[in-house]
């Protein structure tokens, strides 16, 4: 006996075909024995990002664990919807998972958005950058985050660490970036450059490339596998490396879809997603930068700033991220208490 489960947010199981009028009354489809659920995935990266590869395992194990009972049913590169609505496509129920970058969505994810913020995750781009912060952020969600969560459960975190600049004219000084024009991935980033006195420039991914070789940016604020994806060695050569903070993509689900799992499958479906397996989530996106540096160093030019320049940005990002808690505080959201448990709880995920 094999039932298809099509879950929506209204917690209706719907498209129930084979031998449903079978089952005895009172059983709930969810309770069924080898009982099949498809889960609707949203993306709006295209198939060869990160974080699409990295579901793409995920799925390989719960297929491999349920037999195939438990399908991810893939929508890419916006299929479903803009990268702005992948939140809004899992709260209303059109999908079932989906995954968000929080700083296309500036001010909805007020605490979320801190890490993006230099200085929260650790520099450089090696695996372990971002996995005490993503641990100790998803081990806090509960008490800090569920209302900016309303609606969906948050499954996991993800942060691309340090993204670089990429331009078609050398940067290799603060100085440099003066009145740039720059794509950026969101807030806490378009305050970093307006502080080096760059003009912060809002593009969308798909749009970057064409941004750069028609020069409607003099550079693009992105990852290595940014770089890679959407091909801008093509356009651009010169890339700064320096420690910019993270870009923070958040996996969610339809809270009604996940408690419409079968409880075998649910428990399954657990060991992948949520905090069994929050520190592969945390390291991917960084494990990726390195594959995608070492992939395109042939290609490009790669520098960092000076000292006395580093030192200068730190103390500049040092500001900016007081300050943004700081009128969270304001506000009567716990930016600094949030940032201080991120600092304490992330000690133990070292």
């Amino acid at each position: 006996m094999t039932t298809f489960f099509n879950i929506a947010r209204r917690g209706v199981i719907a498209g129930l075909v084979g031998t449903l009028a079978a089952l005895p009354l009172g059983l709930a489809p969810a309770q069924a024995q080898d009982a099949e659920a498809t889960l609707k995935v949203s993306f709006f990266t295209p198939p060869s990002s990160d974080n699409n590869k990295l579901v793409r395992r995920l799925q390989e194990r719960l297929t491999e664990a349920t037999d195939g009972r438990l399908v991810l049913d893939f929508y890419e590169a916006s299929q479903m919807g803009p990268a702005p609505r992948q939140f809004d496509l899992v709260r209303t129920g059109v999908a079932d998972v989906s995954i968000m970058l929080i700083g296309l969505a500036p001010g909805r994810f007020p605490l979320l958005e801190m890490l993006d913020y230099a200085g929260v995750i650790d520099e450089g781009v090696s695996p372990e950058v971002a996995v005490p912060a993503t641990s100790a952020a998803l081990e806090m969600s509960d008490a800090y985050l569920s209302r900016e969560m309303a609606g969906v459960k948050l499954l996991n975190i993800a942060v691309l660490p340090n993204p670089i600049i990429i331009s078609k004219d050398p940067i290799t000084s603060l100085a440099d970036l003066k009145n740039k024009r720059i794509r950026h991935p969101g807030a806490a980033h378009a305050v970093m450059l307006e502080k080096v006195g760059a003009v912060p420039t809002a593009v969308q991914s798909n749009e970057m490339a064409e941004a750069l070789a028609r020069g409607v940016v003099d550079g693009v604020l992105t990852g290595y596998t940014g770089v890679d994806v959407f091909q801008l060695q093509d356009s651009a050569t010169y890339v700064l490396e320096l420690p910019s903070g993270g870009m923070t993509f958040i996996a969610v689900m339809n809270q009604d879809s996940y408690d419409a799992l079968p409880a075998d499958l649910q428990d399954i479906f657990d060991t992948q997603f949520g905090p069994a397996n929050q520190a592969e989530w945390g390291a991917h996106l960084a494990i990726g930068e390195v594959e995608a540096r070492d992939r395109l160093r042939a290609d490009l030019t790669i520098t960092q700033l000076p000292e006395a320049d580093i030192a200068q940005f730190r103390e500049v990002t040092a500001g900016i991220r007081e300050g943004a808690a700081a009128e969270r505080d304001a506000k009567g959201i716990p930016g600094t208490e949030f940032l201080e448990q991120l600092r304490k709880r992330g000690e133990s995920y070292r």
